[in-house]
């Protein structure tokens, strides 16, 4: 299964990441400087670590180059990158957080790579290593918007479970599966994503300060003010996240699936509570501050410069509706303005027949990879 739903391909490229050389890893640290980040999965982590790890002049292809790079999304590369290489392409005062991180690679006892798997199964000189005396951060979902993520990502590997139901964006029947296969014990299966995020908030190394994904990428930001890191700031074109079946949300879950999904991730909607008040553990939702995240059928994309580093969000229709011409001009106008994503609005149970391009010549490349590799 070709890596078809997250803006992954990889265009080629004449140009080398560019070089930044820095003594060591801890020079030149200034304010208090005292975070480090769990990458609890499908939860923009990687958005995270290569905002923080390159500076402005990295493009968006050259960072998706260096995942390649450390194994992909789906695996880990021991050996992928050597602090040595990190150090020179990293900015100078830039942090090497999870994924990007050496020490990370390879495989825990649970089979998943370090910078997936939870805490408490880390060596403990490892874990002693990489956390020290800092604060630990992470991105806390909500369980329905994050298992929609995972099957519109569509990663074998990492939440793709390489089924037809992408073909025909039935992310009830899909989930549905997921769910019985972890009940039933593979609760390590696709590079831990199915985990649930509660997980990460355990143990001496677990996370002390919860990140709300619905507030992403604004909150984030105002954290890193908060914590001395004046230089840390992660952009819109610096978003990385899932483009397949917009239409496909939460909403489409049946009784049994929503029930299977509050069975399995009881203490994450507890934690959402706990945390930011989000109490309904039935609720429908969907990112509203990221374009691409919420279904055209139920939500428009209004232009908002006030509203953070997207420019808009999506506000809700008093009545759902197939989107109007006017909607899904804006809609690709807001995906355009991002970055370099296809774009794909299906419905559930629609036929698919071609990923659309959502911006200019640019991301020809992209869109011509999709459209190539679908059926493969």
């Amino acid at each position: 299964m070709v890596q078809v739903g997250l803006v992954v391909a990889i265009l080629s490229s004449s140009s080398a990441l560019h070089i930044h050389q820095t003594d060591s890893l801890d020079s030149g640290v200034a304010g208090n400087h005292d975070l480090v980040f769990v990458h609890t999965p499908y939860n923009f982590g990687h958005t995270v670590e290569n905002s923080v790890m390159f500076g402005p002049e990295v493009t968006y292809s050259e960072k998706q180059e260096f995942i390649q790079s450390m194994g992909g999304f789906a695996t880990s590369k021991e050996g992928g990158a050597s602090w040595d290489h990190v150090n020179k392409i990293k900015a100078p005062d830039g942090e090497v957080w999870g994924h990007n991180n050496p020490d990370l690679q390879g495989n825990s006892s649970v089979g998943c790579p370090y910078y997936y798997t939870p805490q408490k199964y880390w060596p403990k000189d490892l874990a002693e290593n990489y956390f020290g005396a800092k604060k630990v951060f992470g991105v806390l979902r909500d369980p329905y918007e994050h298992l929609v993520a995972l099957f519109r990502g569509q990663i074998k590997g990492y939440g793709g479970d390489g089924s037809s139901d992408f073909q025909t964006c039935d992310i009830n029947n899909a989930i549905k599966k997921q769910m019985k296969a972890y009940i039933a014990g593979d609760r390590y299966m696709s590079g831990c994503t199915l985990v649930p995020q509660a997980e990460y908030f355990n143990g001496e190394y677990g996370i002390s300060i919860p990140i709300d994904n619905r507030k992403f990428p604004d909150n984030l930001n105002e954290i890193f003010k908060e914590h001395g890191y004046s230089t840390l700031h992660i952009k819109s074109e610096d978003v990385i996240h899932v483009t397949g079946c917009q239409n496909a949300w939460a909403a489409d879950f049946d009784v049994e699936t929503k029930g299977l999904v509050r069975q399995v991730y009881k203490r994450d909607f507890e934690l959402l509570c706990k945390h930011f008040g989000y109490c309904d553990d039935q609720e429908d939702t969907c990112l509203t501050r990221i374009p691409g995240m919420c279904p055209l059928t139920h939500y428009q994309w209004v232009e908002d410069p006030a509203s953070g580093v997207m420019g808009g969000r999506y506000a809700k229709k008093e009545q759902p509706s197939p989107p109007t011409p006017e909607e899904l001009k804006a809609n690709k106008k807001a995906m355009a303005a991002q970055g370099p994503h296809p774009l794909d609005v299906r419905g559930v149970g629609e036929r698919f027949v071609a990923y659309e391009k959502a911006c200019d010549s640019e991301c020809e490349g992209n869109v011509q990879y999709f459209n190539k590799n679908l059926a493969r």
